[in-house]
């Protein structure tokens, strides 16, 4: 639909300030003129006091920046050289903190497409020619428009301004349509007199960042924001989705985990951190950031591995520990995992005595198949070939160690979890220096090397009633994937050793969505370094609780959007011989009557939630009873433990 005039408004709609709290945002202007913290603090809120007896004496919205500090020389008793000596130091604090909001701009384009004319509007103290630079600098202006601001033009949008302009462009109020984010001033308002609205909230709080702000943390909560409403991709596209949940779940997790092992490396004199792939490469990137703003700490490196290309360190002792793990019967347990695990093909092996796997390598195996299995590999033919084929792969990690000088110094891994198999890998392969420490964003069943104070957890294990917990895991997975493939291995390139990449094109579909979403994270992680000036508060990584929390309700509790983008994700592992499967699936009415029965463990992998807001009618009715059942459960069964603990106290 065509219209003669489009209207935006323009703060928290096309432009948005870093900070939202305005006494921060002040002390932030004047800190570089103000040294005393008392001082500072003081002046602070004589500006703001300046403000309201501004508005008391104009009116609401219609008093101006010049307004307020001509109040404040008469409260504060300031000179006017020194009033205005603050008056500029606001004025360039507001350039420092206005950026552009990516969907504003969006509409913005598309409104010059089917408008003959942009008008922007505002009800602001801050001077017309101001805010029109701050527009031209955002690449926000459009050459020709026009600019009302309330204080100038003597009414506001909810006392007249609409009126004003209508009769100064000589345009019908019909056709005109207005952009903008308050209920009243930008909504209401306008419609009263006729005026076609479009209502634009993106730049309210979602749920993460509110309770951030509920906490207490608006640093956080504004790092977060900020990062959203840069985002590139429309809202409610995959890429947008990616995007909105990396910056509300996973950055404030993620950056919290590695501000925490940089100060932990610190303390046990760590010299270097080998951040192992896939995992650790968002979590180098945050670390290299932090590095460049604070005190230096261990040297980063990332380390190509997997438990894929370091099983050898198992596979060369395979004592009857690693066969029982080799052979750990699961649903999809079947001889082609079997020997992705070993990394052997089917012709390199005796073939085994039953005919159903000569001709079906992917089939499930059975009870007496492991037993067989096992035997092959304790005492049978094919211990023999399976060490032999380790002891390769063995001594190509070695030499690719060796390369990436692994053992000369004291060092530790970085990894997400979760049984610290990968470091017990490590010290197999090269057990003349093996790590010192590892880091582990969680850990569950509490490993041997945890016991033995080798490796720390950032978190305690999320509570996930009702949701298994693989799910949990991943999920995190997903969020901290890497642009790349696994590890499978190691291969010689022109006299370097180098990662054998697994093909495919990552958890959604294709890099370019991963690249999306590593960017999204390192933009709150950059927001939070240029709010906050000492990084070494991040040691204490206070929004760590709060962080998990807003894991736990994307989990528990998905919006829409969020269930349909990734709980399509078709979540592959093939280290050790994983398979695929989808994350939350779209079930059909014989798929979700199979989880009704059977529950949730039906798949190595699955998220209820997802199931349910992806699946339509009767299925969802299902699921949905399947998963409160299970919630009930779980209630029951941490009721029963909580007494049994208080009788034993």
């Amino acid at each position: 639909m065509r219209f003669a005039c489009a209207s935006f408004d323009i703060f928290d709609t096309l432009l948005h300030r870093r900070i939202s709290n305005p006494e921060a945002r002040i002390k932030r202007a004047y800190r570089p003129r103000v040294t005393q913290e008392r001082e500072l603090k003081a002046l602070s809120l004589l500006r703001l006091d300046a403000e309201g007896r501004a508005r008391l004496r104009s009116g609401p919205d219609l008093y101006s920046l010049d307004d307020i500090y001509s109040e404040m020389t008469v409260l504060g008793s300031l000179e006017k050289l020194v009033a205005e000596d603050l008056k500029k130091a606001e004025m360039r604090m507001e350039i420092d903190q206005c950026f552009a909001i990516e969907a504003g701009r969006v509409l913005l384009n598309q409104a010059r497409k089917v408008s003959k004319q942009i008008i922007y509007v505002s009800d602001m103290y801050l001077p017309p020619e101001f805010i029109r630079n701050l527009l031209e600098k955002n690449d926000l202006w459009i050459p020709g428009s026009q600019l009302f601001v309330s204080h100038a033009e003597g009414c506001a949008k909810h006392s007249g301004l609409f009126s004003k302009i209508c009769r100064e462009l000589g345009v019908a109020a019909k056709d005109i349509i207005h952009y903008g984010d308050n209920r009243q001033s930008d909504v209401l308002a306008p419609r009263k007199i006729g005026i076609r609205t479009a209502p634009f909230f993106l730049a309210r709080p979602t749920r993460y960042e509110i309770r951030f702000r509920k906490a207490g943390l608006d640093m956080v909560a504004d790092a977060v924001r900020a990062a959203r409403l840069q985002n590139p991709a429309p809202p409610n596209t995959s890429e947008g989705v990616i995007w909105d949940t990396a910056c509300g779940v996973a950055a404030p997790l993620f950056v919290a985990y590695v501000a925490w092992l940089r100060e932990r490396s610190r303390a046990l004199g760590i010299d270097r951190l080998f951040f192992v792939s896939r995992d650790g490469l968002i979590f180098k990137k945050i670390y290299d950031l932090l590095q460049e703003k604070g005190p230096q700490g261990a040297v980063s490196h990332y380390l190509y591995g997997s438990r894929q290309a370091w099983i050898c360190a198992r596979l060369v002792r395979l004592d009857a520990e690693d066969v029982s793990f080799l052979t750990f019967q699961n649903p999809t347990l079947s001889l082609a995992q079997f020997l992705r695990r070993c990394d052997l093909d089917a012709a390199d092996l005796d073939a085994p005595p039953w005919d159903l796997h000569r001709r079906n390598h992917s089939a499930p195996l059975r009870s007496e198949h492991i037993r067989w299995i096992r035997e092959a590999l304790m005492e049978g033919s094919w211990r023999e070939i399976v060490q032999k084929r380790a002891k390769q792969r063995l001594e190509e990690a070695r030499e690719y160690f060796c390369q990436e000088k692994l053992g000369n110094s004291s060092y530790a891994l970085v990894d997400l979890g979760w049984f610290g198999n990968l470091q017990n890998y490590v010290g197999g392969i090269w057990p003349e220096n093996p790590p010192k420490h590892g880091f582990y964003l969680d850990l569950r069943k509490s490993p041997k090397i945890q016991k033995e104070k080798k490796a720390s957890a950032f978190l305690a294990s999320p509570k996930m009633i009702g949701i298994d917990q693989s799910t949990s895991i991943t999920l995190l997975e997903i969020l901290a994937t890497a642009p790349h493939g696994s590890c499978l291995g190691y291969e010689k390139n022109q006299g370097r050793w180098g990662p054998e990449l697994a093909k495919g094109k990552g958890y959604y579909g294709g890099y370019e969505k991963i690249d999306l979403q590593h960017e999204a994270i390192l933009k709150v992680a950059e927001n939070l370094l240029s709010l906050e000036s000492n990084p070494d508060v991040w040691v204490v990584a206070p929004w760590r609780d709060v962080a998990q929390q807003n894991f736990i309700c994307l989990l528990q509790n998905p919006l829409n959007t969020e269930a349909a983008v990734l709980g399509a994700v078709d979540f592959v592992s093939r280290q050790e011989g994983g398979a695929g499967v989808e994350f939350g699936p779209n079930c059909s009415l014989s798929e979700s009557c199979k989880y009704f029965i059977k529950g949730f463990r039906v798949r190595e992998a699955a998220w209820p939630q997802a199931m349910i807001r992806r699946s339509r009618g009767i299925s969802r009715i299902l699921l949905w009873l399947r998963h409160h059942i299970a919630q009930v459960k779980a209630g029951i069964g941490d009721s029963f433990a909580k007494c049994s603990r208080a009788k034993l106290g």
